[in-house]
């Protein structure tokens, strides 16, 4: 894959843009999104940062461990959303874009991107995704979903805010 970075310009600001990915909560799902995103380079613009389900600890081998943002499973509450501990431990990341790599409505990393995404926040979309997400991708399956999002990190550098 690549570089998906120096997709923000840093004409416009000095300091690197943080990006942040949340990884599927399900085996498969998750499976699929580390082989399509695990080659992002992290370059002199931006950072990628990769939100972790406790339970695929063990399946990222290929990514630098300060890139790695744990979601430990008490973090998270019995309804799915994120509690304020987790959130007091990210209190000072925020991220330009954050992107829900869950094929599915998932109520924990849509969360947790509306609350720590500050300007693009991207989700598959569903009938609940519109209040999480400003950006939603319609997709008939979850390759063509995870294309669609290379495709906006890549190109957003190098678009007008009219096409976007």
């Amino acid at each position: 894959m690549g570089r998906i970075l120096g997709l923000f310009s840093m004409d416009e600001q000095a300091r690197k843009e943080k990006i942040l990915l949340c990884m599927p909560f399900s085996k498969l799902d998750f499976q699929v999104a580390i082989s399509n995103f695990a080659g992002v380079v992290n370059d002199g613009s931006s950072e990628v940062f990769f939100l972790v389900p406790q339970a695929f600890f063990h399946m990222v081998r290929s990514i630098e461990s300060c890139f790695l943002l744990p979601l430990l499973n008490i973090h998270i509450k019995r309804n799915g959303v994120p509690s304020k501990l987790f959130f007091k431990d990210y209190r000072d990341q925020q991220f330009f874009c954050g992107v829900d790599l869950n094929p599915c409505f998932n109520i924990t990393s849509a969360t947790i991107i509306k609350k720590l995404a500050s300007n693009q926040r991207i989700g598959f979309k569903t009938l609940k995704s519109h209040r999480f997400f400003n950006i939603e991708i319609i997709s008939k399956d979850i390759h063509s979903y995870y294309n669609k999002v290379k495709e906006i990190l890549t190109n957003h550098a190098t678009k007008t805010p009219q096409e976007m």
